[in-house]
């Protein structure tokens, strides 16, 4: 349109000139407001910009204030879930130092649920005991000792007629009662040897003065007998009793003994290797079991030793069929165990979860038998620490009672092999049942840690947990071995351990015999005058190879007691005929060289 109207102008001789002006001041008027627009706009998209450079800036200002304020809540909460968790386990822990001090020392389960709901009638029905109303068995008296008579005389009053005159007695079959008593003293034995000139009868030559010998002693040339040692043996490594308190009461019985007399005594016996030639030979004979429950407690060593900063050592026990054994050894490793089974190429032991026994099962033949009853505390804390997760570990505790109690069963019908097989099926289906459980559970990933520990716990330690399915007699607890350790104990928390390293020697030496005659149904008392006699007979020395095979535990017979025949009274003494079966003391031919 443009282009024809110039063309026209141009035809019509208006000069090109006046027409480019004409054009460029008519392109001015109308591009004019459309400048100012585009002007305006350009300022106002900078204002847009300025202001949205502003809020952008304020935004991210804003977010980063969030971000911090979302990371620092995280933090908090974090810091609360963890104080939650450090508040139940110290609540856990109070409750089971608690129980510790104030709870029922068993851990026996409560019963059924059924046992539960029974009637306050019921459960007294069910008491132990004599039952109210029920005939006793009447008294019974140690028919084992011996009876000593004591006659008793009608008293004077009763002798005379309200008359005045005296009554002629009839004698008729007296009245007996029995009282079992202990006559507690202490003498001195003057041992008063003959001493003779000898002539001959036939020649009447004279013969050298000779003198009867000297009573045997368990310490050549000491002033206590062979039965005050015993006292000492007894008091303090039977009955757990300081020397400080055994003194107390030998000063009682009117005997002044001084504690260096009495520890330099021990320390000579020690020396003397009196109880360390019975003790090696329980070592050979444990280490020739199948089988052992083992466990470790704390000793006290008050002695400077070499490699041992501190005075913490430890006495460990190993329990087999017959023998149990104490050693005591500074160390709490597996080294320990692999020293007393030197020699031992494989075998059962029976343990808690230690770290030393695994170490040791992994570095030989021995197959590890964890304990079921340590598992088991696990979640007895945890129900009793953690109320969120009582009832979870409820279920468990139930599922480990009932498979203790079908392993009993077991157990109980070995001699029935098709009983036998019926319950060693529904055993090993507990236990497959129970392995298929955990594994589910723990693919839960919402599991609470406290939960997830106990049941990894569990998988951690299965195959040790396992091992009495296929071996029947290998218990699922390690109760003798800790059984065995509570007269350690009683030791420990009663003289607080021992003041040298010998003496913690002869303390594990003299637990290891206790224990081990108890075992073998000896009594320690006959046991312990028979060897002392025997040693004071070979001078203060062990027996002979061949004499001390017949002290060994697995080889002890004790001798019969001595027979009492009551003679009928009223006859004068003798009243108490005492016939000993007991052959007198052969005196050793034989005599060991001293140590050293």
């Amino acid at each position: 349109m443009v282009k024809k109207i110039r063309a026209k102008l141009l035809k019509s001789g208006v000069s090109k000139e006046l027409l480019d002006e004409f054009e460029l001041a008519i392109r001015l008027d109308a591009t004019a407001p459309l400048q100012k627009k585009i002007e305006w706009s350009e300022h106002r998209e900078l204002d847009l910009s300025d202001a949205a450079a502003v809020w952008q800036e304020k935004y991210f200002a804003e977010k980063e204030k969030a971000e911090r304020l979302e990371l620092a809540d995280s933090l908090r909460l974090a810091r609360i879930q963890e104080l939650e968790e450090h508040v139940a386990n110290q609540s856990a822990q109070i409750t089971d130092l608690q129980k510790q001090l104030f709870g029922e020392v068993s851990e026996r389960g409560a019963g059924a649920p059924a046992a539960a709901e029974e009637t306050a009638e019921a459960q007294a029905k069910s008491k132990r005991g004599k039952k109210p109303g029920a005939p006793g068995c009447g008294r019974k008296h140690d028919k084992k000792l011996e009876t000593k008579i004591v006659n008793h005389e009608i008293p004077l009053k009763d002798t005379v007629c309200p008359c005045g005159g005296e009554y002629d007695f009839i004698d008729l079959p007296p009245k007996n009662s029995y009282q079992t008593d202990i006559e507690e003293r202490a003498f001195n034995l003057n041992h008063r040897r003959r001493t003779v000139m000898r002539r001959c009868r036939a020649c009447g030559k004279k013969g050298s003065i000779k003198t009867a010998p000297k009573p045997v002693q368990i310490i050549p040339r000491g002033k206590y007998s062979i039965n005050f040692w015993r006292f000492i043996f007894e008091e303090k490594y039977w009955l757990q009793r300081p020397l400080n308190r055994i003194k107390q009461k030998l000063s009682s019985l009117g005997v002044e003994a001084g504690l260096g007399t009495l520890t330099s005594g021990l320390l000579f016996l020690h020396e003397a290797r009196i109880f360390e030639v019975i003790y090696e030979a329980l070592l050979e004979r444990s280490r020739l079991a199948s089988q052992r429950n083992m466990d470790d407690t704390g000793w006290k060593v008050f002695a400077e030793s070499e490699g041992k900063l501190s005075n913490h050592w430890y006495m460990w026990v190993a329990v087999t069929q017959d023998v149990t054994v104490f050693v005591l050894d500074p160390r709490r490793s597996s080294e320990v165990i692999a020293e007393h089974l030197h020699g031992v190429a494989e075998g059962i032991i029976i343990c808690d979860r230690h770290s030393s026994f695994k170490k040791f099962s992994k570095n030989s033949k021995f197959i590890v038998a964890f304990c079921w009853i340590h598992q088991r505390r696990d979640f007895i804390k945890l129900m009793e620490g953690y109320p969120t997760h009582s009832e979870w570990a409820r279920t468990w505790l139930e599922r480990i009672d009932v498979l203790m109690a079908q392993n009993k069963v077991r157990v109980a019908a070995m001699e029935n092999p098709v009983q036998f097989k019926i319950q060693d099926d529904l055993l090993r289906s507990m236990v497959t049942q129970m392995k298929l459980d955990i594994d589910e559970q723990l693919k839960d990933e919402k599991l609470a840690k406290a939960r997830r520990d106990e049941l990894t716990s569990l998988v951690n330690h299965w195959t040790g947990l396992t091992v009495f399915v296929n071996n029947p007699l290998v218990p699922m607890d390690n109760n003798a071995a800790e059984r065995a350790l509570r007269e350690a104990v009683l030791g420990r928390k009663s003289y607080y351990g021992s003041r040298a390293v010998w003496s913690g020697q002869l303390s594990s030496h003299l637990f290891s015999i206790f224990a081990t005659l108890e075992q073998n149904n000896i009594n320690p008392h006959e046991w312990l005058n028979d060897y002392l006699t025997a040693c004071a007979e070979n001078d203060g020395l062990p027996p002979p190879d061949k004499e001390i095979q017949k002290f060994l535990p697995w080889n002890y017979k004790p001798h019969p007691p001595p027979l009492t025949i009551d003679i009928p009274y009223p006859q004068e003494p003798p009243q108490t005929l005492t016939i000993s079966l007991v052959p007198e003391p052969i005196p050793a031919k034989f005599k060991l060289v001293p140590p050293g």
